[in-house]
């Protein structure tokens, strides 16, 4: 066993939380958070695991819009702290989520995330 693993990224960047993550595997994210908790610190392109979970695009059906809706709120529960981060322009997450990937969804899937993030933190509508 290699337990150092999941800080080892690929040359793109990717770690093993980040395919978790995209293949929607809801245990696996889990226990990656779990091994290590500098894990939830872990980007990719800049992005948080927060707004990398909130920016996957899923295949349009309920398990996926489900486990996906289900890795946002695990990533939130073990950094909650990373929905109030600021990048270098002073946008919070909703604000990247909203002008990055609200057009790569159907209003279905967006609207999901978007509730979930405003009850995760509802005062950042007015930031």
């Amino acid at each position: 066993l290699h337990p150092d693993a999941i800080h080892h990224a690929t040359s793109s960047g990717i770690y093993p939380i980040h395919v978790a993550i995209g293949s929607l595997h809801v245990d696996v994210v889990k226990f990656l958070l779990g091994c290590d908790p500098n894990v939830k610190f872990q980007e990719f392109e800049n992005k948080s695991l927060l707004l990398s979970a909130c920016l996957r695009r899923q295949e349009r059906n309920d398990a996926n819009i489900g486990a996906a809706l289900k890795i946002i709120e695990i990533i939130y529960d073990a950094h909650p702290d990373s929905i109030r981060e600021e990048n270098d322009k002073g946008d919070l997450l909703l604000h990247r989520f909203c002008s990055m990937g609200y057009k790569k969804f159907d209003g279905i899937e967006a609207s999901e995330i978007l509730k979930l993030l405003l009850e995760k933190f509802p005062e950042s509508i007015r930031h």
